[in-house]
C-alpha cells in the first residue's frame, strides 16, 4: 500500500512539473500571437499618425508661404509646435512597439516613422501675392487634418493591448498636437481675414 502511496505522489509531482509546463508554453505562444496582433493595431495607427504629420507640415507649409508679416511668423511658430507634438507622440508609440517586439519575436521589429520636413521658402519683398481661395482651401485641409489626428488619438487610446507608459505619453502628445493645430487654424483663418480686410480698405 505504501509502495502505492508513493507511486501516486510521484505522478502527482510529474503533473505538477511537466503538464503545466507544456500549458505555460502554450499559454506563452497564444499571449505571444496576442501581442503581434494589437502591435500590428498599432504600428497602422503610427503610419496613419505620420501620414497626417506629413501632410500637416506639407499643408501648413504652403500657407505660411501667403501670410506675410506678424501672422506669417504667429502661422510658423504654431505649425512647428504641432509638428514637434506629432513626432513626439510617434517617437513614443516606436518604443511602444519596440518593447513588444523585445518580448516577442513574433512581431518584427517597427520601422521608426519620421514627419517629412517643412520646406517653407522666403519670399521676397513684393513677390508674395495673396490667393484666398488656396488660403481657404488650405485651411479646410488643415481642419479635416486635425478632425482625422483626433479620431487616430481616440483608437490609440482605445487600442487593445498593454504597451506601458509609451502608449499614455503618446495619447497626450497627440492631445497636445490636437492643442497646437486648433491654435494653427485659428491663427490662419485671423490672419486671412486681416489680410482681406487690407485688400479691401488699404490705407
Amino acid at each position: 500500500m505504501k509502495a502505492l502511496y508513493r507511486f501516486v505522489g510521484v505522478l502527482a509531482v510529474a503533473a505538477a512539473f511537466f503538464i503545466p509546463a507544456s500549458a505555460r508554453a502554450a499559454e506563452m505562444r497564444s499571449d505571444c500571437a496576442q501581442l503581434a496582433q494589437n502591435a500590428n493595431n498599432l504600428d497602422r495607427l503610427t503610419s496613419e499618425i505620420a501620414q497626417v504629420g506629413s501632410r500637416v507640415n506639407s499643408t501648413g507649409s504652403e500657407l505660411a508661404s501667403h501670410i506675410q508679416g506678424r501672422a506669417g511668423t504667429e502661422v510658423v511658430s504654431r505649425l512647428q509646435r504641432t509638428s514637434e507634438n506629432i513626432q513626439a507622440a510617434l517617437r513614443e508609440l516606436h518604443d511602444a512597439l519596440e518593447s513588444v517586439h523585445s518580448s516577442c519575436q513574433q512581431y518584427d521589429a517597427p520601422r521608426e516613422q519620421a514627419l517629412r520636413p517643412m520646406t517653407m521658402g522666403k519670399l521676397r519683398s513684393g513677390d508674395q501675392h495673396w490667393n484666398f481661395a488656396a488660403i481657404q482651401a488650405g485651411a479646410s485641409e488643415m481642419r479635416s487634418d486635425q478632425a482625422t489626428l483626433a479620431a487616430l488619438a481616440d483608437e490609440v487610446r482605445a487600442a487593445r493591448g498593454d504597451f506601458g507608459v509609451h502608449r499614455d505619453r503618446a495619447v497626450t502628445r497627440l492631445g497636445e498636437a490636437q492643442q497646437s493645430m486648433t491654435q494653427l487654424n485659428q491663427a490662419i483663418g485671423e490672419a486671412a481675414q486681416a489680410m482681406q480686410n487690407t485688400e479691401r480698405h488699404p490705407k
